[in-house]
């Protein structure tokens, strides 16, 4: 009986007054997305008009993943290249669990070189195969991950100190210290169960004259469903941090210390089959940012060119008298500290790195071995 009023609200302009149907959302395809979060009437989800699919980890009793969705029938094949905003370009806008989503549908889907922005996490989803064929950056970002932790740096007339790393899979570095302790890192984090964002790095401390540098964004997040997910040689998916900002250099006293590095984001894989095909290297990364040189105006690296290394991006240098910003984490690294002002009179900390974020695959069957990935990637549970 009630679904059958809500559906019949759905046709008149006042009943949501009522039943609080003003938080659903009618798609282009006439679906509609619900707070997940929502109980009772406003729970309310239509039947799915095309196939559930999402949670291929665990077993067909128990299905185990971070995210789950309808995807329509007879979608046509898409190729999603150059920029994706994950503000406007989404086909479904929902919630999951407090993180914003935006759901992109297709038939076979084939990933080229494609830059991902926006302020929601990223889901793309089909009922059959997932083609990636190029190098996916990954930069959306936004709120919700109530595990960052880090803290900023302390202003200081005589030299303000470093930001703290984001933390996520591993830990972020402190922040280097001036006269002021530097800031406190974030993490590490346990493995999501459920869609996160990572953190970004925290802002350096000023003094009397000049800001801190500004801390790093973290790297973005995206989920991939779908019966077979096929990893091209020239195949990759980068979701690392960027560099902490460099503080400001006065025309006198201490200066500005340096911002933190931000975390990787997260890689989520979910899909019957994950398969590589001859040549393919499996390049996946999600490392930390280096943080920012102190009193130098000098960005720690973000690291957007795929590397495996274990030796993190490195931070920026620091002024006279100033600490350099700490290494992002790379693979099982954490971030490094930022560097502490030199024994003098003036001077700055510099930002702490970066920690890495997170490879999560769910598979019903055995996933391949990727090469030296970064970090490497962990089975859900």
């Amino acid at each position: 009986m009630l679904r059958a009023l809500s559906l019949l609200c759905l046709l008149l302009p006042a009943c949501d007054a009522v039943f609080r149907l003003d938080h659903l959302s009618a798609d282009a395809r006439g679906s509609i997305s619900v707070d997940s979060s929502s109980t009772g009437i406003d729970a309310y989800v239509p039947p799915c008009v095309g196939k559930m699919m999402g949670k291929n980890g665990g077993t067909t009793t128990a299905p185990k993943g971070m995210f789950s969705t309808c995807v329509p029938d007879g979608e046509a094949d898409v190729q999603l290249t150059g920029a994706l905003d994950t503000s406007t370009s989404c086909d479904v806008t929902t919630e999951s669990n407090g993180i914003p989503v935006c759901v992109k549908y297709g038939g076979t889907i084939k990933l080229s070189a494609l830059t991902v922005t926006g302020t929601r996490a990223l889901v793309i989803a089909t009922q059959g195969t997932i083609t990636i064929a190029g190098t996916i950056d990954v930069r959306n970002r936004g709120s919700g991950n109530a595990g960052c932790t880090n803290t900023p740096g302390t202003p200081d007339p005589n030299g303000g100190s470093g930001g703290a790393g984001g933390g996520f899979a591993t830990l972020g570095g402190h922040g280097g210290a001036s006269g002021k302790a530097g800031g406190i890192a974030g993490g590490p984090q346990n493995t999501p169960t459920e869609l996160r964002f990572g953190c970004a790095g925290k802002d350096g401390g000023g003094d009397a004259q000049v800001a801190g540098g500004i801390g790093g964004p973290s790297g973005g997040t995206i989920y991939l469903i779908a019966n077979d997910i096929d990893i091209m040689p020239t195949g990759g998916i980068d979701a690392s941090g960027e560099g902490g900002v460099g503080g400001q250099l006065p025309t006198t006293g201490g200066g500005g210390g340096g911002g933190g590095g931000g975390s990787g984001g997260l890689i989520g894989f979910d899909a019957v089959i994950i398969k590589t095909t001859a040549g393919a290297t499996g390049a996946f990364s999600a490392n930390g940012g280096g943080g920012g040189g102190g009193n130098n105006n000098i960005a720690g690296t973000g690291a957007r060119t795929l590397t495996t290394s274990t030796a993190g991006p490195a931070g920026g240098m620091g002024g006279a008298n100033s600490g350099n910003g700490g290494a992002g984490g790379a693979g099982a690294v954490e971030g490094s500290a930022g560097g502490d002002k030199a024994a003098t009179v003036h001077g700055t900390g510099g930002g702490g790195g970066g920690g890495t974020g997170w490879f999560v695959i769910y598979a019903r069957t055995n996933f391949p071995s990727f090469t030296s990935p970064s970090p490497a990637p962990v089975v859900g549970s």
